[in-house]
């Protein structure tokens, strides 16, 4: 153990604030004792580093919720690795001070900057609590920043409506009347279809575009968390998602707000989601009828993966451009087996699942092409469809005995020779042969007219 560097493993601390790693800096084992036995109650795990050796061997390798950093009276050499810490701080840990009397003005000159609270000698466990708490909080937020970076991250670069189909082609222009008044609308569609990514273009294409979006769960918010959740879109708009689970109470404040929007007031537009049978609960009972009615005034389906087969290449390969784009791993495309495979799958999640899926499987494939064993297996979760398995076989029998690139041929050739013998091997019987293939008529169809196969 390096000289100067203790460690202890306090008492459990509570599920708010989670497990908290403490690291003390002090000069004299009175000062460790008084902060230690302070922090040690509510602390997961307290290091206490007593020179600036053992500081820089501990800091090298772990890292910390929050630094207790003992000033002394009088600024000496023997000290000065504290003075030091305090001034530069250590990146994702906060800062407390544990300072004489006469030198507050040291660390209210810090406060803002490295440090975000001091407390003066002696101190009191309640006050080494209360810094405990404030950094906890401080934490919290810090996470909380974190988390919205990432997602407007995402929202750059996810809120794309990708796909070429005829169901997509008649979502996007939905989208596009939608985005031209301030109708409320309500979508509908399969859990995992892109319901939000729908509601995000929606506002992002209309004319409250540079005004907020807050988005509200309606299965946890109560009347008030509406209320302020109402407040924060001001004159931008709020997504309902899953709107069939709000409370009764909250049916009513909403309808409220939809009256007032109705008589012409500038109020916050509203979009909500739904997996459920609106209409149907409505009929039941079980879901406001007038608020269903103002809710359905531009309704939108959103169509499930099955419905948009032609679009599944291009959501692969776009799901794959992010995932390397995030990861720094090369995107090398997926084999002709494994796209065989992607398109014969039927993806009850939806795009969600299919996003997952090619997320893992990029991740496993480590910067190599994905490949069938990537995708389907006992290690991803993701079995591959009856049918498939054999004929991607005779794709990659070869795999183990590691051909050469004179062996590889394009895709398409691929694709068009499996083709062709499944028509082959049923007569010309589409509809046999695309269940051969495990993929939709409509599908085989359209590749049929690409490749100008022949009908046998």
């Amino acid at each position: 153990m390096t000289s100067g560097l203790q460690t202890r493993t306090a008492g459990e601390v509570t599920q708010r604030q989670g497990t908290f790693r403490v690291l003390v800096c002090a000069g004299d084992p009175g000062v460790e004792r008084e902060l230690g036995s302070a922090v040690a109650p509510r602390g997961g795990t307290v290091t206490v580093a007593t020179n600036a050796e053992a500081y820089a061997a501990v800091t090298g390798r772990e890292t910390f919720d929050v630094m207790f950093v003992d000033l002394p009276a009088r600024r000496d050499s023997a000290s000065e690795w504290r003075e030091n810490v305090a001034q530069r701080g250590l990146e994702g840990t906060s800062i407390v001070l544990a300072v004489p009397a006469d030198r507050e003005a040291d660390a209210l000159s810090l406060l803002g900057k490295t440090v975000i609270a001091y407390v003066t000698k002696p101190c009191t466990a309640a006050q080494a609590a209360a810094a405990l708490d404030l950094a906890a909080e401080n934490r919290r937020l810090r996470r909380r920043i974190q988390a919205l970076e990432a997602q407007m991250q995402d929202e750059d670069t996810e809120d794309e409506l990708v796909g070429c189909s005829p169901a997509i082609r008649r979502l996007s222009s939905g989208l596009s009347r939608a985005g031209a008044n301030d109708a409320t609308v309500l979508i509908e569609g399969k859990p995992g279809v892109g319901k939000t990514l729908v509601a995000r273009l929606i506002h992002k294409n209309g004319r409250r575009s540079k005004e907020t979006i807050e988005i509200v769960n309606c299965e946890l918010v109560d009347e008030g968390g509406l209320e302020i959740a109402l407040e924060r879109a001001k004159e931008g708009t709020m997504l309902l998602e899953d709107v069939e689970r709000l409370s009764p109470r909250c049916q009513s404040r909403l309808v409220r707000h939809l009256k007032e929007a109705g008589n012409g007031q500038r109020a916050v537009r509203i979009i909500a989601t739904t997996s459920a049978r609106l209409a149907e609960l409505t009929a039941k009972g079980a879901f406001r009828e007038d608020l269903y009615y103002r809710l359905n005034m531009f309704p939108i389906a959103v169509p499930t993966l099955a419905e948009r087969r032609e679009d599944l290449p291009l959501l692969a390969s776009h799901f794959l451009r992010l995932s390397s784009t995030r990861s720094g791993l090369a995107d090398r495309g997926f084999t002709p087996a494994s796209m065989i495979m992607l398109e014969a799958h039927p993806w009850p999640g939806n795009v969600s699942q299919l996003k997952n899926a090619i997320q893992r499987a990029h991740a496993l494939a480590d910067g190599q092409p994905i490949d069938r064993v990537h995708l389907f297996g006992t290690s991803t979760g993701v079995q591959a469809p009856p049918g498939v398995q054999g004929l991607t076989d005779r794709i990659e029998v070869r795999d183990d005995d590691e051909p050469g690139e004179d062996e590889i041929i394009p895709f398409q050739d691929e694709e068009k020779r499996l083709l062709n013998r499944a028509l082959r091997a049923t007569r010309g019987n589409v509809r046999r042969a695309a269940q051969l293939l495990g993929i939709g008529r409509a599908t085989l169809y359209r590749k049929i007219q690409i490749y100008q196969l022949r009908m046998h």
